[in-house]
C-alpha cells in the first residue's frame, strides 16, 4: 500500500512509478520491438532499493514543485493553468507580490486582482487562463472561497 498526502501527491507518486517502470523495462521493450539487440537486460529493483529511490525523489522537491501542488488542488485549474501560473509566478509570495501591486496601483481594485491571471498564455502557446479560472484562484487563495 502507498501513502500519499492526497491527490496532487497521489498524481506525483503514479508518474514516478511510471517512469521507474519505463526505465527498468525501456530495454525488454526494445527486445520486444524487434530490433534485434541482445543487449543484457536490467533487472528492476528491490522494493527496499527502489522505495530508497523514490523517498530520496520526494525529498528532493523544491519550492516551486510544492506550489503546483498547491494549484492543483484548487478546483477547476487543469493542467495548462497550472503551468501556465508557475511559469509566470514560480512561488506564492511571487503571485500574492503581483495581486499586491495589482491592488496598490491606482485604480487598482479587487476585481483588477482577480482577472490578474486572465488571459495568462499556456505553456504549450495553446490557449490561456480564462477569466473564471483566474478569478477562482483569487479566491480560494485570498479570500477563503472554493
Amino acid at each position: 500500500m502507498f501513502r500519499s498526502s492526497g491527490p496532487p501527491g497521489t498524481l506525483t507518486l503514479l508518474t514516478r512509478l511510471t517512469h521507474a517502470i519505463a526505465r527498468a523495462y525501456s530495454a525488454a521493450a526494445a527486445l520486444a520491438a524487434g530490433n534485434g539487440s541482445r543487449q543484457q537486460l536490467e533487472q528492476p529493483p528491490l522494493y527496499p532499493d527502489w522505495s530508497t529511490r523514490v523517498r530520496r525523489m520526494r525529498d528532493s522537491r523544491t519550492i516551486q514543485d510544492v506550489w503546483g501542488q498547491m494549484l492543483c488542488a484548487v478546483p477547476g485549474l487543469g493542467q495548462q493553468t497550472v503551468e501556465a501560473i508557475t511559469a509566470r509566478y514560480p512561488t506564492l509570495p511571487s503571485l500574492w507580490s503581483a495581486y499586491h501591486q495589482a491592488l496598490s496601483a491606482p485604480g487598482g481594485n479587487k476585481d483588477g486582482a482577480r482577472m490578474l491571471l486572465a488571459r495568462l498564455p499556456h505553456v504549450n502557446g495553446l490557449g490561456s487562463v480564462s477569466e473564471a479560472k483566474s478569478a477562482i484562484v483569487y479566491d480560494t487563495l485570498f479570500e477563503g472561497g472554493s
